[in-house]
């Protein structure tokens, strides 16, 4: 990388985020969606009214329930939006997505619980402002002539000769780009809704290992109980989670097959209490959406196209969500939603509260710049700033080892790797004058095209003693 290479995007604070969804939001295809078809009631243009209350003149961390009100109708009108262009409703459509305000429900539980046991929540319910920021970077990424949702894989794409018709009337087994705008929405903003359950194993392990150090007392753990029937229906969401559809070679229907590695994973990852199978269980449970999922049981009956076409979207998204923190599960290309959504939650770093950071009066800040980003190969770098040198340079090699580490185990060797993810993530610490930068640059998982650079200074030796990047390797 050097200093003549172009900015793909950079973002700093929600500033400009903000001020541009505001300008070209409406323009977006399912956005505003719901408020088109419903004619007959007065809350017309909720979605509208929702983007202009946004205010470009501060943080979205500032104005929490402004952010909560628009992730609710965003959410609405995408799944309204998807529900219009099921082929199979065509005579009928309606502007209700039933469940949206019951999940809205569970991200105000997470604010308050959030509140309750952790310090970094003064600017509480960080994750309803993380996903939206999510949201709004992928909608913002997406947008860019070099990429387009049009070249995000969803599985359709090898079907083209599948027809799917109705009455007189022929449609290409596909699915769209404004579709995908819409499945990005549900991805981005729903990927975190599984954090309460996760953090209630958390809590319960730092309780009982701090008690461990006082004495042999003996500590009743914060738990919850799931019935036989809630089992059996985390079993059907790793099943669809972990499906994918086949054609039967008869009359362009489909069947389920589903992938053992994947279910396998992924219930590994449900038992140990992995927030993003967990926000498939929830979402699964909660919208009608979801429950609404065709996913044949036997194999008496085959799927026709467009219940395979509607299976697919709702299994990508549900895959997305799923595998963003199941490092389990291993990625060979960039431009599908799985390695997306890890691409922009991970690049989503400016203004999160970070536990050692906090309680600071000179807060860590962070800048993403995206410097290459296709088919290929991504290039970004997220530049730390701060004041307090010696906390904010241990919080930033500690931030880079833990995020090169994720990227090392998701890109691992793999079965059917013909193509390769080349990537290039810099973490610089600029909270000095002379910053210092940690470099991963991965061109394959060979061991030779694996390349962990640290920073190259008397200063940073002097700092750093006994850590090396060998350390980094050691997973």
């Amino acid at each position: 990388m050097t200093d003549d290479v172009s900015v793909f995007l950079k973002v700093e604070e929600d500033k400009k985020l903000i001020e541009e969804f505001k300008k070209q939001a409406m323009k977006t295809a399912f956005i505003g969606f719901a408020d088109k078809i419903r004619k007959k009631i007065k809350k017309q243009n909720r979605t509208h009214k929702a983007i202009e209350k946004l205010s470009s003149d501060i943080s979205l961390s500032e104005q929490v329930d402004t952010v909560l009100g628009l992730w609710e109708t965003l959410l609405r009108d995408a799944i309204v939006y998807l529900k219009h262009n099921d082929y199979r409703e065509r005579d009928y459509h309606d502007a209700f997505a039933f469940g949206v305000e019951k999940l809205a429900k569970v991200f105000t539980g997470i604010g308050s619980y959030e509140k309750s046991i952790s310090v970094i929540i003064e600017r509480n319910r960080d994750h309803i402002v993380h996903v939206v920021r999510t949201y709004l970077l992928g909608w913002k990424v997406f947008s860019r002539p070099s990429i387009g949702y049009e070249i995000i894989d969803c599985g359709d794409t090898k079907y083209g000769e599948v027809k799917i018709k109705f009455g007189n009337k022929e449609f290409d087994f596909k699915i769209s780009v404004a579709e995908k705008e819409a499945m990005w929405c549900i991805i981005a903003l729903c990927h975190d809704l599984g954090l309460a359950l996760e953090n209630v194993y958390d809590l319960n392990r730092a309780v009982r290992s701090t008690f461990e150090q006082i004495g042999k007392l003996s500590v009743k753990e914060l738990e919850y109980v799931v019935s036989p029937m809630f089992q059996n229906i985390c079993s059907q969401v790793l099943s669809v989670t972990a499906a994918s559809i086949q054609p039967t070679g008869i009359n362009g229907e489909f069947a389920i097959h589903i992938q053992p590695k994947y279910y396998h994973k992924f219930m590994v990852a449900l038992d140990s209490y992995d927030h993003g199978v967990l926000s498939c269980v929830i979402l699964m449970r909660s919208l009608v959406y979801f429950l609404e999922t065709d996913f044949q049981l036997d194999k008496v009956k085959s799927l026709k196209p467009e219940d395979a076409r509607q299976f697919l979207i709702r299994s990508n998204i549900l895959r997305a969500i799923a595998s963003h923190n199941c490092d389990f599960i291993y990625h060979i290309t960039i431009m599908n939603f799985p390695f997306l959504l890890v691409l922009m939650d991970e690049m989503q770093e400016w203004d999160r509260p970070r536990p050692a950071m906090f309680r600071q009066e000179n807060v860590l800040k962070a800048r993403l710049e995206i410097l290459t980003l296709n088919t290929e190969e991504v290039e970004f770098i997220v530049i730390f700033r701060g004041d307090d040198k010696d906390k904010h340079h241990e919080e930033v090699y500690e931030y880079a080892k833990r995020k090169f580490q994720k990227f090392l185990r998701i890109l691992r060797c793999a079965v059917d790797s013909r193509g390769r993810i080349k990537l290039k993530f810099h973490v610089e610490d600029a909270t000095r004058s002379t910053p210092w930068r940690y470099i991963l640059d991965h061109q394959s998982p060979r061991k030779e095209d694996i390349v962990i650079t640290m920073p190259k200074t008397k200063e940073w030796e002097d700092w750093a003693g006994d850590r090396t990047k060998e350390d980094w390797l050691d997973l």
